[in-house]
């Protein structure tokens, strides 16, 4: 006998949201205030978010490809996929990956300072890094890859 739920929650778009979702998922869309939202098995949905963005899957995926306007970002992914594509330049993004493969696309034009792990599964295009950039970026992938690219 399984037991399953399905819940839709409606919050002020500036409140501080933070979500845990056993096994299953979550999408938070549309949101201006801190989002904080984890998963052991599952996947997270993240869209139109302008607020400091923390994800966490254990096992399962983060996925956020439309409307990321986000200052800050940490993702996270144990084991899973990780799929970014921020519309804006956060000052700060942490970025990991261990079992499992990521792509995260950042706004044409923008320059980031880069703490990546010295292995070779961090990709990132060429012109991104600036030793100079005031944007952090730091990542870590395990076998997967992690490419960290412009658009196209």
């Amino acid at each position: 006998m399984g037991c399953s739920a399905s819940l839709t929650l409606s919050v002020p778009a500036d409140a501080e949201v933070r979500a845990a979702v056993g096994t299953g998922s979550a999408t938070v869309t549309g949101l201006a205030g801190p989002v904080r939202v984890t998963a052991t098995s599952g996947s997270l949905v993240l869209a139109y978010l302008s607020g400091p963005l923390r994800a966490v899957a254990t096992s399962g995926s983060i996925t956020g490809m439309t409307g990321l306007n986000v200052p800050a970002v940490i993702a996270d992914v144990g084991s899973g996929s990780l799929a970014l594509g921020l519309d804006s330049a956060p000052g700060s993004v942490s970025l990991a990956v261990g079992s499992g493969s990521g792509h995260v696309t950042v706004p044409p034009g923008t320059h980031y300072r880069f703490d990546a792990d010295s292995g070779k599964a961090v990709h990132v295009s060429p012109g991104l890094s600036s030793p100079h950039a005031a944007c952090l970026i730091a990542a870590k992938a395990g076998r997967g890859g992690l490419p960290i690219v412009y658009p196209g």
